[in-house]
């Protein structure tokens, strides 16, 4: 694996999708509500969104979410794996996947690389001293690089 790759998918690109298939709708409270509805997409959380004054229109409101999440959602995966494949050699032995978006893709992510052993935030766990604003895996990815650099190790396994 070529040292230095990255790309800018993280998971806001789905939230803008999202956002131009809705409209007024804030980047934070798009991402914290499409985390609270969860994979399977519970609509509950989602009212909290809506603008409308009556419940019919609300329902309207919730469905164009449901929808655009899910549309959003397809799209950012199949982007993200393309990626993935275009990076990632052949013959790896395992693909570690860290943060918040893994968690939510892990399905399609365990399901597209079944082959392949995946990984889980490679251990590491974020200390709740340093998690002060309740992240949680969210911070996995950067806390273990900060391990990892702190270390001097050839690996994060090492020091996590």
């Amino acid at each position: 694996l070529d040292s230095g790759k990255t790309s800018d998918l993280g998971m806001v690109r789905m939230i803008e999708t999202v956002m131009t298939k809705t409209s007024g709708l804030s980047e934070s409270d798009l991402c914290r509500t499409i985390v609270a509805s969860g994979y399977d997409i519970n609509p509950t959380p989602l009212y909290k969104l809506t603008r409308s004054a009556t419940v019919a229109a609300r329902n309207e409101e919730v469905t164009t979410l449901v929808t655009a999440i899910k549309e959003a959602r397809n799209l950012y995966i199949a982007t993200l794996i393309s990626w993935l494949n275009n990076v990632l050699p052949r013959d790896v032995d395992e693909i570690v996947f860290c943060g918040g978006t893994a968690d939510y893709l892990k399905k399609e992510l365990n399901s597209r690389y079944s082959a392949t052993p995946c990984i889980w935030h490679g251990g590491v766990i974020v200390p709740d001293a340093v998690d002060t604003y309740k992240l949680g895996t969210r911070l996995t990815d950067a806390y273990g690089m900060f391990l990892y650099f702190m270390s001097g190790s050839s690996s994060v396994g090492e020091v996590a």
